[in-house]
């Protein structure tokens, strides 16, 4: 099996995971702030990731971590794992849903800008097309076809929304950049998210134990759409270039709608069809263009 199917499998099913987050986001917070639910979260995708490392035998790798590595390692968890998601957070309790979702999704083209720019991938035409068509695909999930209810009317807080997708988008590239394994690496990602989202509770005082009715969306949320997908995410950016892997979390919307009708009987709308033609189109000029791994690391 080649390096871009796997890489291909492994972000498909990011995709799939990740588009449980509009649900787990409807039943998950019962009774809890959005930091609450954050540090529970994070605390079940560390407890998770830290039985994956113990079964594969990765676990014993933290005590060879140097120190220096050690502190970017807590840098970029910082960024992808608590900053990403604590200002995402605040953007949906502050502004419009859409102007936030549509924002949020411009991390993957910010990936592909910074692959360039940092990794020093190659850029072609049919990336170029792939990136079109897979925020085309996005804005038009999103609006429901109706462009005119894409506004800004919280203007601060959808620039710190931009700023958390954009630090998601340089966690993603750092971490392609770390020559670390990538299941410890994960696993230490959510414990600094846990310790940060933790201090931040003490600090604010809101410490509250989830309701009984919420533990299953917690658990599910932080087991799979945020701890193993992260691995997944990791493994997919290692196997090919970072813009490739990239174009198939444009795709992920749509899933969170197919979901949204499965379990919630939304109505499903005629230009949905059109945007999963576009993010089909997104994903055919990623896989036609040439592999552009970096010139160099």
């Amino acid at each position: 099996m080649s390096d871009r199917l796997q890489a291909a499998i492994f972000a498909s099913l990011c995709v799939l995971l990740w588009g449980l987050i509009p649900v787990v986001a409807k039943t998950g917070q019962i009774g809890l702030t959005s930091e609450q639910f954050l540090f529970f979260s994070s605390l079940t995708s560390f407890l998770v990731m830290s039985g994956v490392a113990l079964l594969s035998g990765k676990w014993h790798q933290v005590k060879v971590l140097r120190i220096n590595d050690g502190l970017k390692i807590v840098a970029n968890g910082l960024l992808g794992t608590w900053l990403y998601y604590w200002l995402l957070y605040q953007g949906y309790s502050l502004a419009d849903g859409v102007e936030v979702l549509v924002t949020q999704y411009t991390w993957p083209v910010t990936i592909c800008v910074l692959s360039v720019l940092i990794l020093k991938e190659q850029w072609h035409r049919y990336k170029s097309l792939a990136v079109i068509f897979g925020f085309s695909s996005v804005v038009l999930v999103l609006t429901k076809g109706n462009l005119n209810s894409v506004t800004v009317s919280e203007p601060v807080a959808i620039f710190w929304v931009f700023v958390g997708a954009t630090s998601f988008a340089m966690f993603s590239v750092l971490s392609k950049y770390f020559h670390y394994e990538p299941i410890t690496l994960t696993t230490l990602y959510f414990a600094v998210a846990t310790v940060a989202s933790g201090v931040q509770l003490s600090v604010t005082g809101q410490w509250a134990w989830p309701a009984s009715e919420g533990l299953l969306p917690i658990i599910v949320n932080g087991a799979l759409v945020n701890g193993i997908s992260y691995l997944l995410w990791i493994w997919a950016i290692k196997k090919a270039d970072m813009s490739f892997a990239t174009t198939f979390t444009f795709a992920t919307p749509l899933i969170s709608l197919l979901y949204l009708v499965l379990f919630f009987n939304e109505a499903f709308l005629a230009v949905y069809g059109i945007a999963f033609l576009l993010a089909t189109l997104a994903g055919f000029f990623a896989n036609k263009g040439p592999p552009t791994l970096p010139k160099s690391s």
